[in-house]
């Protein structure tokens, strides 16, 4: 099976056995699991936005997300020792934890983008360019094969992300994070959100090292270092201090709870569909359902507006990565042309003869 976009080694491995998610899959036909795929979508979206009105409302929106990410590895390293999983194999650990660590560090990317003041719509645009880095880190790491829509796909994502930002160094006037009386460092959403999605990428590309190692044991450690490494950057001198949630743990509990509540029916929904749909539907459906909430929510939840050209660079993201996960979906034409000569070469061998039974004493 092709790797799917955006999360998906986590969303598609980890909670499947857990949650029961194949016996729900099995249950969906091709209409019900868009729904349900586009419900996950609406529950990531209003996990981000809860990260912008915490980080509006003065909370410490990285040590609250750092918290629960905690409380998650404590909870899957509890069943794993419940399980007697114990480790993973010793040739795979090196990935495991590296798989975990890109995926932590692009989550971390993506919510300090966000609390830097970058639009979701625009973070989910340009953090989609995954799809297609993952083909070009496959071709330098695992030497996969690379064709010629590679190279269109990239092109594609590339002017996508030049729209999205509109540096004025090219379009001259403001940039889009002069915009809309955007904070001055929206800046580093827009560098950051790339960045996650080159992480992303390399997640997909360890994950496909860790086939012998359990699914719990990678989300155990995408959780601990997420905690880890969100906690060290809320602490830093000069970002975050938990303060007021000393001075209102009761609110601080409920904004956790509320976290929780988004972010993990997305988990649920997400496995549910991606299981019933091909993966070229699952990526196209899932990076557009993500680009169109977030424009949608910036809209009507923060009066944030969308420019012409935003939109744009959206529609050439979103291209780029129908066109990759299109061809992950079809098999090379020189596969098919063995696979098609292996068919013929059997239907033409004569049947052999069946052995004769023994002869009776």
């Amino acid at each position: 099976m092709p790797p799917l976009p955006i999360l998906a080694q986590v969303r598609h491995a980890v909670f499947l056995r857990a949650l029961g998610c194949a016996t729900m899959a099995r249950a969906l036909g091709i209409p019900a699991a868009l729904g349900v795929l586009v419900t996950a979508d609406v529950f990531f979206t209003g996990t981000l936005s809860l990260v912008k009105v915490l980080k509006a409302q003065g909370w410490p929106e990285l040590v609250m997300q750092g918290s629960g990410y905690a409380v998650s590895a404590v909870g899957i390293g509890i069943f794993m020792a419940a399980r007697g999983l114990g480790l993973p194999p010793r040739g795979q650990r090196r990935w495991v934890a590296a798989c975990g660590a890109f995926m932590a560090a692009s989550l971390v990317c993506l919510i300090v983008a966000l609390s830097a003041g970058a639009p979701m719509g625009d973070v989910s645009s340009l953090v989609s360019m995954n799809v297609v880095l993952a083909a070009f880190l496959g071709r330098v790491i695992l030497g996969e094969p690379l064709r010629g829509v590679h190279a269109g796909s990239l092109i594609c994502s590339a002017v996508g992300a030049l729209l999205i930002a509109r540096p004025s160094a090219i379009f001259g006037g403001e940039s889009n994070w002069e915009d809309n009386d955007a904070p001055s460092t929206a800046w580093i959403g827009y560098v950051l959100a790339p960045v996650g999605g080159f992480l992303e990428a390399c997640t997909l590309i360890c994950a496909r090292k860790c086939q012998g190692a359990s699914e719990w044991h990678i989300a155990f450690a995408l959780y601990a270092q997420g905690s880890l490494m969100l906690w060290g950057l809320a602490l830093a001198p000069g970002m975050q201090t938990p303060a007021k949630l000393a001075a209102a743990p009761a609110e601080a509990l409920g904004w956790t709870v509320a976290l929780t509540a988004f972010d993990f029916p997305c988990m649920v929904f997400y496995s549910a569909g991606a299981m019933v749909l091909p993966a070229a539907v699952t990526a196209t459906v899932d990076t557009a359902g993500r680009m169109i909430l977030g424009f949608l929510a910036d809209r009507l939840l923060f009066g944030e507006g969308m420019h012409l050209l935003t939109a744009l660079g959206a529609v050439c993201m979103l291209v780029g990565v129908a066109f990759m996960a299109l061809l992950r979906e079809r098999p090379p034409a020189a596969t098919q042309v063995n696979t098609a000569r292996a068919a013929d070469e059997e239907a033409e061998a004569p049947a052999e003869a069946p052995a004769e039974a023994p002869a009776e004493a």
